[in-house]
């Protein structure tokens, strides 16, 4: 099997998960992650961050969907990775 046949995924808590499936298009990281662009398994985490739940834009993309966790619950495209520069610094 070479590389370009590897099935990749990336761990992401819920609700970002959901989001990202909603139409969310960037998920922001703290550190850069690998450079590798294409398709990809989304894998909700065991975790859901349960404070931004009230935000209205998150409550608006995941009303009416199920946040499951600890299963692969789509696939997106990876495009592009930046890491924001105030967060570069810690």
């Amino acid at each position: 099997m070479t590389v370009d046949n590897w099935l990749r995924g990336i761990t992401i808590r819920q609700p970002w998960t959901t989001c990202i499936l909603a139409g969310k298009d960037i998920e922001n990281r703290t550190t850069a992650t690998w450079s590798w662009r294409g398709w990809l398994f989304l894998h909700a985490g065991k975790t859901t961050e349960r404070t931004v739940l009230r935000d209205p834009l998150v409550a608006t993309a995941i009303c009416g969907r199920t946040l499951h966790t600890r299963v692969v619950i789509g696939v997106a495209r990876r495009t592009n990775c930046h890491q924001d520069p105030a967060d570069a610094a810690l």
